[in-house]
């Protein structure tokens, strides 16, 4: 009788029939029966009327939900796939929790709500989990950064916010902040206490979704906190060698070659190339002889701030420092330059660092007027935020004659070459 209605059913289904799923009494043997349609479809129970199971097109799944209409909305909850559970006998069966689930409706337990008190008791236990160390890593590691800069992180981590790296991260308080902030000015600089509390603020902002986070306590720093705390001045760096300073520095340079046999050499061409191209000390040392095109004059810097590669006008004398470094491996290929440029800086008496080097470079291309979206294509930086540079195309003769002015005027006032230019009538490029 019970396989008759569900084929009479089955049948007006097959024809396109709209018709209301039958309500017969499920047995296991019924249940495994129940056949394969192209369509899905389901059979309710007699005795538990907002019981049924489902039988899934094509894959013959079947599955047993309970469904009942409350406030004019239609709740479904899953109880399990067949063979999971008992149908009918026992604490555990299909019909025991089907009674369970429709006992949770009535009392306004639905299965929504089940699962946002699950999500909820997720989040309280990640909360408590994350710790700030924890928390920094998790932000480290999320987006692949320049090397630099994830080294950077990893520093305010290990030795800013080591003393915090058990704490959960939202225990820490707005004094906490106003407290470390102070700690670092006092200890290390403002420009770092500003960086740490910055680096602590994008952790926080990472997790705040996910973890359903307050207002940073960074907050103090801003208008909507009241402004309780000032961030400390910063001024930008403005260092760089001066055209009086480049001969006893270049002279101290080559100095390196004599007291340091063989490093010495390698020291003295990465600076004296740094100076006369303005490029990052990892764009430097990351140069491959493979990067270096000899017929087109022209080199690439493949692993660059911006993420892509362009390419440095190769003149006269980068190619000699070339032709000094050919034998080795890569060109410059320097662990650590600091005790060269200590030596440097005591032998000439102009203090000065690696990315000085770079100021130095762009600072001598305006004397020789040299201009500024050619200034920003010879060390690659970004032109998109100004409309008109935007319109300004430029081809690979401009760059090297303006490099070429730049290294002159460079090597001129260093002694290296002549003057065959009088200082101070080059050309606009």
């Amino acid at each position: 009788m019970t396989k008759s209605i569900i084929q009479e059913f089955l049948s007006q289904k097959d024809r396109g029939v709209k018709i209301e799923s039958p309500k017969i009494k499920l047995t296991q043997a019924v249940v495994d029966w129940l056949p394969v349609k192209p369509y899905e479809y389901s059979i309710r129970d007699i005795t538990i009327p907002s019981l049924s199971v489902r039988v899934r097109g094509k894959t013959g799944n079947k599955t047993f939900y309970v469904v009942r209409k409350v406030n004019r909305k239609v709740l479904r909850s899953k109880i399990c796939a067949n063979g999971e559970r008992p149908l009918s006998v026992g604490d555990e069966s299909v019909f025991a929790e089907a009674r369970t689930v429709i006992s949770e409706i009535y009392a306004g337990i639905t299965p929504a709500s089940k699962k946002a008190a699950v999500r909820e008791a997720a989040v309280e236990a990640e909360k408590l989990a994350t710790t700030v160390e924890q928390a920094c890593t998790n932000y480290i590691q999320a987006k692949t950064r320049a090397v630099n800069t994830t080294k950077g992180y990893e520093r305010f981590r290990d030795n800013h916010l080591s003393h915090w790296s058990t704490y959960q991260l939202p225990s820490i308080t707005e004094d906490d902040i106003a407290d470390l902030h102070d700690e670092i000015t006092e200890h290390t600089g403002g420009v770092a206490a500003n960086n740490v509390v910055r680096f602590f603020r994008a952790v926080w902002k990472f997790h705040r979704r996910r973890l359903k986070l307050g207002d940073c306590p960074t907050i103090i720093f801003t208008k909507e906190g009241d402004n309780l705390k000032s961030w400390n001045p910063e001024n930008r760096r403005t260092r760089y060698v001066a055209k009086e300073e480049l001969k006893p520095w270049w002279e101290a340079t080559e100095r390196l070659r004599q007291e340091f046999s063989g490093d010495g050499d390698l020291a003295a061409d990465y600076l004296q190339f740094a100076m006369l191209t303005g490029l990052r000390r990892r764009e430097i040392c990351q140069i491959k002889w493979e990067d270096i095109n000899m017929r087109r004059k022209t080199f690439i810097v493949p692993d660059n701030k911006s993420k892509r590669p362009y390419a440095v006008p190769l003149t006269g004398f980068l190619q000699d420092i070339l032709d000094r470094r050919s034998g080795n491996d890569r060109p410059f290929f320097i662990e650590e330059p600091k005790k060269f440029i200590a030596k440097v800086v005591e032998w000439s008496d102009v203090p000065f660092s690696t990315h000085d080097l770079r100021r130095t470079f762009l600072s001598h291309a305006t004397a020789v007027n040299v201009s500024l979206p050619v200034q920003k294509e010879l060390v690659n930086h970004s032109r998109k935020n100004d409309v008109t540079d935007g319109y300004i195309q430029i081809d690979s003769d401009t760059l090297r004659d303006a490099a070429e002015k730049v290294q002159s005027y460079i090597l001129t006032w260093a002694g290296s070459i002549k003057n065959v230019v009088p200082l101070g009538v080059f050309a606009s490029v």
